[in-house]
């Protein structure tokens, strides 16, 4: 509504200024407009992100509500899950696992092993973070500011590479963003500035690095790295269409939650050329298709649910594929996945009913465990979590079953 009015205001004006051969003053004026005018369409490209199906992709548990209820649970049910998902030892934690609570709980969390402070400001704040993992969780570097780089080895590293940074996307949490560190102030951008200057196409993981960037560049590129190479979100997508699956963590989900990411970016930005979004598109239709129809009858998923009769063996042996942990792992990620796309990626009757099902194997597998075992097991426990909160209706009376 806003650039509405002020296009309509700059065009009335600058032709009543032509027309009385003030051409100097309209070329003034609007420039003096401009800000205002650029301002305007930012802040309509940026809520219309939001509100237009299929153009955002974020984990902010702030939006659980937007997801279709599909299965009724009782109240105590509902708090007994939620409440699980948190720093169970406070004192001696790790930065996956802050941000897994985030994935569950979203950016406005707050936590009392913070002092009731928000959680995500254990990642921008050097003081809040030491009271977590007893020791700075990010530095300075000549790059920019490092998480896992530099503190691979101690506590409170990423458990992948740029994990922090695909998070805080995911999350919303704008590059402007300050982050405190012990004798200096930075930001999200430089974060985001030593991960573009320290990634290559060929390094171990690329899917935390791939989400990362499809949430902060909004250009398909060149980008240089610091080692004099370039890459552009093409080269990206190729990389990630081309390796195998069997080689990916956590079933290959990831891998797909990856292109997923670029896709909705590209939505946005036209990060990808023609041919080369047409690739994504396809591979990310044909794997949700494949998860569909492998899920089993029970609801569940296996860690192999990407096989076909000609794929490779997987590495990851057949008894823990079947075993319950296995099972939790896959389809805890899987139905996340399933649950947030959009009628271009899956049939939407399709999906209702396999993330229905996938919810109802969930609930029991979250209900039977101790708090020692979804310690243990937390990493699919926050996923399984974020799905079955964001697809349950409370019922209006408990379950006396």
């Amino acid at each position: 509504m806003y650039i509405v009015l002020i296009c309509l205001f700059a065009d009335i004006l600058t032709h009543e200024l032509l027309m009385t051969n003030k051409l100097t003053h309209a070329v003034f004026t609007l420039i003096l407009l401009s800000p205002l005018i650029q301002a305007s369409c930012e802040k309509e490209t940026s809520n219309s992100t939001h509100l237009e199906l299929g153009t955002s992709y974020n984990i902010d548990a702030s939006s659980h509500s937007k997801h279709e209820p599909l299965i009724n649970l009782d109240e105590s049910t509902l708090t007994y899950i939620s409440n699980n998902i948190r720093l169970h030892n406070p004192s001696n934690s790790r930065i996956s696992e802050v941000l897994h609570v985030l994935r569950v709980h979203g950016s406005g969390y707050s936590s009392p092993a913070v002092q009731d402070r928000l959680l995500v400001d254990s990642l921008l704040d050097v003081r809040v973070g030491i009271r977590l993992f007893g020791s700075p969780a990010m530095v300075k570097t000549r790059d920019g500011i490092g998480f896992s780089s530099i503190i691979a080895k101690s506590r409170p590293s990423e458990y992948h590479h740029d994990q922090v940074l695909a998070s805080l996307g995911q999350l919303e949490i704008p590059e402007s963003t300050n982050i405190q560190l012990q004798n200096s102030m930075g930001s999200v951008k430089d974060v985001l500035k030593q991960s573009v200057a320290r990634f290559h196409l060929k390094q171990k993981e690329l899917e935390w690095s791939a989400i990362g960037f499809s949430c902060y560049l909004k250009k398909s590129g060149p980008y240089k790295n610091k080692y004099g190479e370039s890459w552009c979100f093409d080269d990206l997508a190729k990389e990630l269409l081309s390796r195998d699956f069997s080689e990916a963590s956590c079933g290959g989900v990831h891998r797909l939650e990856a292109l997923i990411s670029i896709y909705f970016a590209d939505k946005r930005h036209f990060l990808l050329s023609k041919n080369m979004r047409s690739r994504v598109k396809n591979m990310i239709v044909g794997k949700m298709t494949q998860a569909i129809k492998s899920q089993s009858p029970s609801g569940y998923w296996t860690i192999h649910w990407w096989r076909n009769d000609n794929s490779p063996a997987p590495p990851q042996s057949t008894a823990f594929a079947n075993s319950d942990t296995g099972r939790l792992l896959a389809t805890s990620h899987l139905a996340e996945l399933l649950m947030r796309l959009p009628s271009d990626l899956v049939n939407q009757h399709e999906k209702r009913n396999s993330v229905e099902r996938a919810a109802n194997w969930l609930v029991p597998q979250l209900k039977d465990l101790t708090s020692e075992q979804i310690q243990a097991t937390f990493c699919p426990c926050s996923h399984a979590s974020a799905v079955v909160l964001s697809v349950s209706r409370p019922r209006s009376s408990p379950n006396t079953e």
